[in-house]
């Protein structure tokens, strides 16, 4: 008997230093919104991340290519030639689909913190004026700008 009391107590001080442990838990990944005004509010040209992949599909590409033309020596020239090629082609390809249009906006929150926030502007997002009551969606390291509902 007395040893099924101690498996209780000790199941339940288990469970306490759980909900107690797990209560603390809004990591930096817990969504927020925060409320604001834009103070400012700039056209920037983003240049998407690198991240190699199209340079290193374009030297297969360009190898696999090179390695059609030419024999001996001189399909051995045209496989490095067609990989050198490729790579070039691979990664301005992949810069060009990676660039994208945005904003910068200037926001003050009502806490008083003022703060500048990129924003990736897709076919059909509205810029938002200058004096525009917005709120400010924060995601672990993302974050976006939208009008606030008044």
């Amino acid at each position: 008997m007395r040893f099924a009391a101690r498996r209780r107590v000790s199941g339940v001080c288990v469970a306490l230093t759980l909900a107690a442990g797990l209560a603390g838990c809004e990591g930096p990944d817990t969504p927020v919104a925060e409320k604001g005004i834009i103070l400012a509010a700039a056209p920037v040209d983003q240049a998407g991340e690198n991240t190699g992949a199209g340079a290193v599909t374009g030297m297969v590409i360009g190898g696999v290519a090179g390695g059609q033309v030419g024999a001996g020596a001189g399909k051995a020239l045209a496989v490095i030639g067609g990989i050198i090629a490729g790579q070039i082609a691979g990664s301005a390809a992949e810069a060009a689909l990676q660039h994208h249009d945005g904003m910068a906006y200037t926001i003050r929150l009502d806490d008083g913190r003022v703060l500048t926030v990129l924003q990736h502007l897709e076919n059909g997002d509205q810029i938002i004026p200058l004096g525009a009551h917005i709120l400010l969606q924060t995601d672990g390291s993302e974050q976006h700008v939208e009008l606030a509902v008044m």
